[in-house]
């Protein structure tokens, strides 16, 4: 009902957090938000989550606001659409140019749960929807797909050169210093005409500081931990042809590769080689 809907929200503070909820967690789109709610419980910062939820809005910062101010905004788009289109085109925001690549892969981690990277998903339509980025694809390291190389090899074959990697990680981490660049440098060597830029990773920013408060705002009426239901682990099995991951200490992981690397060179050296082959064909043609 709300989908492409102008929200317009006066004197109920309560009301702009759920909406931004609906936009983060359930994907809503509405074509305008209007949240002017006034008063002191949570109204600030509500208004302060509305200007980053990336969808179009109009708001006034601080405890002002009121139902009078949201009818006042709603007469005044009313007024401003029934303008001239060469008139009203002078109201109109310009944002700068973004597009300095052909194409962005927004890399995340990877899991066996369906749907675990929505929000990462959320993130990429968002982008689309600006169309200030060119082509927006997401690609996953592990399990579930699509993953990073086959990703990259759509994009090559549809014509990018120049391709932005971001990593949709918090920490600096293994996948952030050695994976994922070692990743890409394999990627590379198989495109070379690319040109392949590994961006920041997430990292710190005063706009996660907000996300972490409202995360401990919404938590106080959270249930305790012995109340939650926990899913059976086999219900989200693995995707075919992928491994478990098995906890081992660094000496028996060390013993794992040398057994593995003496069986491989065991099957290599059982194989005959393309000369014994040959050699082979020729006596049972003699015989």
């Amino acid at each position: 009902m709300l989908e492409g809907s102008i929200v317009v929200i006066g004197n109920a503070p309560t009301a702009l957090p759920e909406i931004s909820r609906l936009v983060i967690e359930e994907g809503l789109r509405p074509a305008l938000v209007i949240g002017v709610p006034v008063g002191f419980v949570h109204v600030e910062e509500s208004k302060e989550e509305l200007m980053e939820l990336g969808v179009p809005f109009i708001t006034l910062t601080g405890r002002r606001g009121g139902s009078p101010i949201a009818v006042s905004i709603v007469h005044a788009l009313c007024s401003l659409a029934s303008l001239p289109k060469e008139v009203s085109l002078e109201y109109s925001a310009k944002k700068a140019p973004m597009k300095s690549f052909d194409a962005i892969i927004i890399l995340g981690h990877g899991s066996r749960v369906p749907d675990a990277g929505r929000s990462m998903e959320v993130i990429a339509e968002e982008l689309r929807r600006k169309n200030r980025c060119g082509t927006v694809k997401t690609a996953y390291m592990s399990r579930l797909g699509p993953h990073f190389d086959e990703v990259l090899e759509a994009c090559v074959n549809a014509g990018a050169q120049s391709i932005l990697l971001l990593p949709y990680f918090l920490n600096e981490g293994m996948h952030i210093k050695v994976d994922i660049p070692s990743m890409m440098k394999v990627a590379v060597n198989r495109y070379p005409q690319i040109k392949l830029v590994f961006s920041r990773n997430l990292g710190f920013d005063s706009l996660l500081l907000r996300l972490v408060e409202k995360r401990i705002e919404e938590s106080q009426l959270l249930p305790e931990v012995t109340q939650l239901a926990i899913p059976d682990e086999d219900a989200f099995p693995l995707p075919t042809g992928q491994y478990e991951f098995v906890p081992m200490l660094p000496n028996e992981v060390a013993s794992w590769k040398i057994s593995r690397a003496e069986k491989a060179s065991e099957k290599s050296s059982e194989k005959p080689s393309e000369q014994e082959s040959k050699e082979q064909e020729i006596k049972e043609g003699q015989a």
